[in-house]
This record gives C-alpha cells, sequence and structure tokens, in this order.
C-alpha cells in the first residue's frame, strides 16, 4: 500500500507584532514543528501557529485568530497558496537561480523590502528588446477633450494641440484646471526627479507621483487614443533599464517611481544608506537591504542580509515537490515547508538556515 504523502512545516514567529514584519536577527521568535497529510488552514491566534482542517468553521474560531495560508490539493499534488487579503511572500535569501543566490525578476512582480512594497512596472534589456520595453498593465484610457469644448492647458494656458502633444485629463481635476498638455505634464514631472549616478548606472527618482491639486496618483504611462504614452520621462538609450514603481497601499498615499539604467554585469544597490543608488528612506529598510544585477539578459534581485528581508509576492498557488523547501512568509510568521519523500530528511532543517548573520541596521 502507498505510503500517504507528508507536509513537513517548521514556523517561526516573530514576538512583536509591527507591520508584518519578521525580525531575521531577533531571537525572541516562537517555533512549531506541524505536519499534515490532507488539505488544511494553517492559522495563528497570537505567537501560536496551528493546523485546522478545511472543513472548519472559521467563524468558531478565536478571536484574532489568522488564516495565514491553505493548503489544498488537486490531480494528487498539494500547493500552498494564500486565502486571506493578506498575500504570502518567499523570501528572496532563500532562492537561488542557476548563477548563484537570489530570484530572477519579471515584468509585474511585487517586491517587498522591509514594509516598503514596490512593483516592477518595466523592464527592458536595451535597444534589441520589443516585447519588454511595453508596461505590463496596460493604463486607463486617457480623457481628452470633445471638439465643442473650448480648453486651455492649465500650466500655459494655450489651447492648441496636436498629435504628439494632445491636450489631456490625467487625474481627477475638473473644471478650468481639468486639461493639461501631455508635454507641460512631461516637463513639470522631469522637474521634480532626482538623479544619482554610480559608475555603471544611473537611477531617476520621483518621490512622489501626484498631482498637487487633487492628489491623484500619476500613471508610469497613459492611453492616448490607443497610443502609449510614458509621463515619466528620462534620458533616451539603448541601455537595460528597469522601472520600479512604489505599489498602491489603498491609503492614495504618494508612490515613488524609480527609473534605473544598467550596463552589462552592473548591480544598483537598494537601502536606506547614502551608497545606495536606490535611497529608500524608511526604518524597516536597512542600510544596504538588497542589490539587483543585470546579467546575460536578466535582472536578479539578491538580498543582502538585511534585519526584515526582501520578498517577492506569491500570485499562484505554489505546487509542492518532493524532496525540495520552500520558504515563505506570512506576516511576522516565517514557514518552511517541505514534502517528506525518502531524501526530504535533508530539507527538514531548512528554516534553521534562514535568520541571517547579524548585520546592523
Amino acid at each position: 500500500m502507498k505510503t500517504p504523502q507528508q507536509i513537513i512545516m517548521k514556523t517561526m514567529t516573530w514576538a512583536r507584532d509591527s507591520h508584518n514584519l519578521f525580525d531575521y536577527e531577533s531571537r525572541s521568535c516562537h517555533k512549531k514543528k506541524l505536519m499534515a497529510s490532507n488539505p488544511c488552514n494553517i492559522i495563528r491566534c497570537d505567537t501560536e501557529v496551528d493546523l485546522i482542517s478545511d472543513f472548519t468553521d472559521i467563524s468558531r474560531l478565536a478571536p484574532h485568530s489568522q488564516i495565514l495560508a491553505t493548503v489544498s490539493q488537486r490531480n494528487g499534488i498539494f500547493y500552498l497558496s494564500s486565502e486571506q487579503s493578506e498575500p504570502i511572500w518567499m523570501i528572496v535569501r532563500s532562492l537561488k537561480t542557476s548563477e548563484g543566490s537570489g530570484v530572477l525578476l519579471k515584468q509585474g512582480d511585487v517586491i517587498k523590502l522591509g514594509r516598503i512594497v514596490y512593483r516592477i512596472k518595466q523592464l527592458s534589456t536595451g535597444s534589441s528588446d520589443s516585447s519588454s520595453d511595453q508596461t505590463q498593465e496596460s493604463e486607463d484610457e486617457c480623457e481628452i477633450p470633445n471638439e465643442h469644448e473650448t480648453t486651455t492647458c492649465r500650466i500655459c494656458f494655450g489651447e492648441s494641440e496636436g498629435s504628439e502633444n494632445p491636450l489631456i485629463s490625467p487625474c481627477s481635476c475638473t473644471g478650468s484646471v481639468k486639461f493639461i498638455h501631455l508635454r507641460c505634464l512631461q516637463r513639470w514631472l522631469l522637474s521634480r526627479v532626482s538623479t544619482r549616478s554610480g559608475e555603471n548606472t544611473c537611477c531617476y527618482q520621483w518621490k512622489s507621483m501626484d498631482c498637487e491639486i487633487c492628489k491623484k496618483n500619476y500613471p508610469f504611462s497613459l492611453d492616448v487614443q490607443g497610443k502609449e504614452k510614458e509621463l515619466f520621462q528620462v534620458e533616451k538609450s539603448d541601455l537595460p533599464r528597469i522601472v520600479i514603481e512604489g505599489a498602491d497601499d489603498g491609503k492614495g498615499a504618494s508612490k515613488a517611481v524609480y527609473v534605473v539604467t544598467f550596463s552589462e554585469n552592473s548591480t544598483v544597490k537598494l537601502g536606506r544608506g547614502h551608497e545606495c543608488e536606490v535611497r529608500i528612506s524608511d526604518i524597516s529598510v536597512s542600510r544596504c537591504h538588497a542589490t539587483i544585477h543585470f546579467n546575460n539578459g536578466n535582472f536578479t534581485i539578491e538580498d543582502n542580509n538585511s534585519k526584515f528581508g526582501t520578498l517577492l509576492q506569491v500570485n499562484d498557488p505554489l505546487p509542492l515537490l518532493a524532496n525540495s523547501a520552500i520558504a515563505l512568509q506570512a506576516g511576522r510568521t516565517v514557514i518552511a515547508v517541505s514534502l517528506k519523500g525518502d531524501e526530504s530528511v535533508a530539507y527538514e532543517n531548512s528554516l534553521d538556515r534562514l535568520p541571517a548573520h547579524k548585520r546592523s541596521l
């Protein structure tokens, strides 16, 4: 008779409840080992992590209980996914590529450095790249004035427009300040950029990308009469580049935008320190938190033993494969999951390798 597959889970929960962070340097963690052979939910109540059946009535759980992740099974394969509004994240320091530590970035990926969330808005490997020069998500079509409207640009007060410089309504403003020339807006945004140049890289940073009147965030690009127009323009070059945009926090806060150009085999540092090309002014971000490398046409992000970790959001259910381990973070809990097989014993200690060496912020 075939032995049922067994899922081994090792969990560590940080004692402090602070912005859904996990301190990879802290020793104040609650550890627990769990095992399952059927679909279930992983729950946490305060610092206690446990398993419940997927048939359990969630409404009867103790107050403050939270479902961290769900284990399901389809066609004999176990999957791990998030069923709650709070996503689960892969821990970058536990991941490897064929060339070393880290994970390859794709357009549309969501990354988290400390408590700060960013979206990889655009990837371009250079002049020969045609497909990745488009943004991952098509923006809403931008409103333009109809032929019966008499409108003026709120910056230059001009009424004339052309196909390359139309009057557009990129935000929620109304009345006499509703429309603005595309080039007027581009020039205004360019006046707000700060530039940091390294030996092989250049980073353009907008600390905010919102309208000063209505406070709506401007998108990186707009669909104007079927044509995509970039609002945040930088010097055109054939160099590879990556566009990193602050993710929407649902509170209408201003979002930062970074446009980073690379040369081959170059590296960009992300962190709070002055030596970083991408500077992030938040106490949960380490001085040199992570790095992004460009090599052989690929962008790779690698954690630099940061205090609160570098994470990659999980969008689809993760299949659990025999004799391999997955390290995930759900809020302030880290979960190392492996599917037991003849050789899986070596993977059971994977969680013990996750905390980084001591490193000052």
